[in-house]
């Protein structure tokens, strides 16, 4: 009922994610399945349409590979520079560091971006 009601995805994306942290979200399986199958076809087109911060981009980033979607690390390119290296004006925005560090720890084999992220995040 309360996802039914939430109309901005990212909102959805935030009530997933908590309900996931407190241990409930076996209780809503199947509604939170339902909701990400819709929402991971709309969101990479709203992570490129708009400015989010890097909190943001980092708990959608996770919310999809903790329930199994292969969301790709390239929606953190905006935050690097040109040489692929993360920006180093992110290091000022504590909330987006730390989701970018936890974000970081569902890289896969290969994914040199997210592995340079980690020794970024924990380097600063």
């Amino acid at each position: 009922m309360v996802m039914d009601r939430i109309t901005d995805p990212i909102e959805k994306m935030h009530l997933i994610n908590f309900l996931c942290h407190l241990g409930v979200s076996y209780h809503f399986e199947n509604k939170i399945e339902e909701q990400l199958n819709h929402l991971f076809i709309i969101l990479p087109e709203l992570l490129d349409d708009k400015d989010y911060s890097l909190h943001t981009v980092a708990l959608v980033f996770q919310v999809f590979r903790f329930n199994g979607y292969k969301m790709p690390c390239g929606v953190f390119s905006k935050f690097q520079d040109g040489d692929g290296k993360l920006k180093e004006e992110v290091v000022g925005d504590v909330k987006g560091m730390v989701g970018l560090y936890e974000a970081s720890h569902f890289r896969t084999k290969g994914e040199i971006t997210l592995d340079e992220a980690l020794g970024f995040t924990t380097e600063h």
